[in-house]
């Protein structure tokens, strides 16, 4: 666990823990908490009842450490750095069926993103092979398309050379009649 706290970044002061077990700087969480109902560290969604059971905690410890600090006894369990100064054992015994509650839900969660993210592979899969048929098939399309094209273009300079070769023999026979009237007369 980190000295840290995630959301402003300073060293912990005072620390809250949340249901999904992340801690953070009591005033940071606080006021992140009653904007948002997630966690900032694991985006755990806490439902309106946990969110209003953890802002009911960090008011009671903020009063319960407003209190402290005006006694002497708050400076001895502050020098002894006891952890669980403001949970009495009825708060820890509904914290943890909280937290065993954020747990399952957790568990759900993650199964079902696991779930929806499989299903969604398949889907790209599926649309991935039906790209590679299309493209076969234009493929195929285009390369007929092509290979017709060229056949015409095979047939039209056919007859062109055929067209041009009987216009030669043409023009040549007409020469050769030209020439022999010319030089018959």
């Amino acid at each position: 666990m980190s000295n840290e706290c995630s959301i402003c970044f300073n060293t912990f002061k005072s620390i809250t823990q949340l249901l999904c077990n992340c801690t953070f700087y009591t005033k940071c969480i606080d006021v992140w908490i009653k904007k948002k109902e997630t966690c900032p560290i694991c985006q755990f969604e806490f439902s309106k009842e946990e969110v209003e059971i953890m802002l009911n905690q960090i008011h009671e410890m903020k009063q319960l450490k407003t209190k402290r600090k005006n006694t002497e006894e708050h400076k001895i369990r502050e020098s002894l750095d006891l952890s669980s100064k403001t949970i009495d054992k009825e708060k820890n015994l509904e914290l943890s069926i909280l937290m065993e509650n954020i747990k399952k839900k957790k568990e759900s969660q993650s199964k079902k993103y696991k779930f929806e993210l499989e299903e969604i592979v398949k889907e790209e899969k599926i649309i991935k092979t039906k790209k590679q048929n299309i493209s076969r098939k234009y493929k195929l399309e285009f390369d007929e398309i092509a290979k017709e094209e060229k056949n015409i273009k095979d047939k039209i300079i056919k007859e062109s050379e055929e067209k041009k070769n009987k216009l030669l023999k043409e023009n040549k026979s007409r020469l050769e009649s030209i020439e022999k009237r010319y030089f018959d007369i």
